[in-house]
């Protein structure tokens, strides 16, 4: 967040800006670029940082899926096959990895489940279990795992790319609408400054930039949508469970 908070306040700056220079009334400009800044830093960021960790995990679990079982179709060792495909993971990854360090390599592989949390890695678990068995070529066992994750993979670069037009659109469109009210202001020259001077037109320029935030935020709720990324319910589900028996300890602890 902290990366971002510098664009939060000055795009709420300048939004305030616009305010008071439309309406000269400083008290409100204050008041909006304040409400815009708690929105975003409060609201807005969680869904953009929920969003970015969403996706980079799931690409990490596309990668690893597509590495692993490449790899253990040459050298058949599933230990050597994770050792060779450690030097390709993310910091983030690696970070965990070490956190794991002192188990052996199956459990490690069966621990990151709870790290990435996509339903593909699950299945990938399944069929690591039935080579691990049964033997077999692993490429053949998991023709159909490499399709879905290739697929999955494609939807998440288009997700992107339809974000990046719609934002573009998105920033054009307003940008039009706040040249208008500029343009109005000085066109209508001093009928404009006997209309500011309402108290009704200060609070409906207020209602119009609260409507900017509602919609960026309804913009950002749709871009950062993962839902066609099927969780792991499994590891959700015991995640939830744990945060509810720490809020219980916690209460229990206050009593």
């Amino acid at each position: 967040m902290l990366k971002r908070l510098p664009f939060y306040i000055i795009l709420c700056g300048l939004i305030g800006l616009l305010n008071y220079f439309v309406t000269t009334n400083l008290l409100f400009s204050i008041v909006i670029s304040l409400i815009g800044i708690v929105i975003f830093t409060f609201i807005l960021d969680k869904m953009v940082a929920t969003f970015l960790i969403r996706e980079r995990k799931s690409k990490e679990a596309i990668l690893f899926i597509n590495n692993f079982i490449i790899t253990l179709s040459i050298n058949c060792s599933i230990l050597s096959t994770f050792n060779t495909i450690e030097e390709s993971f993310s910091p983030q990854l690696k970070n965990q990895i070490r956190l794991i360090d002192n188990l052996e390599v199956e459990e490690k592989i069966k621990y990151l489940e709870k790290y990435f949390m996509v339903s593909s890695y699950d299945v990938f678990l399944n069929l690591l279990d039935q080579y691990i068995y049964n033997g077999g070529d692993i490429l053949k066992i998991s023709q159909l795992l490499l399709f879905d994750i290739r697929q999955l993979e494609e939807k998440i670069e288009n997700h992107n790319q339809i974000i990046i037009k719609k934002m573009m659109e998105f920033i054009i469109l307003w940008i039009m609408i706040f040249a208008i009210v500029i343009i109005m202001k000085f066109s209508l020259a001093d009928y404009f400054v006997k209309i500011a001077s309402l108290n009704y037109f200060k609070y409906g320029m207020a209602i119009f930039f609260v409507s900017f935030y509602l919609n960026i935020s309804l913009f950002i709720a749709h871009a950062t949508n993962l839902n066609f990324i099927k969780s792991n319910k499994k590891i959700v589900n015991e995640n939830k469970r744990k945060r509810k028996n720490v809020k219980v300890k916690r209460k229990d602890r206050k009593m």
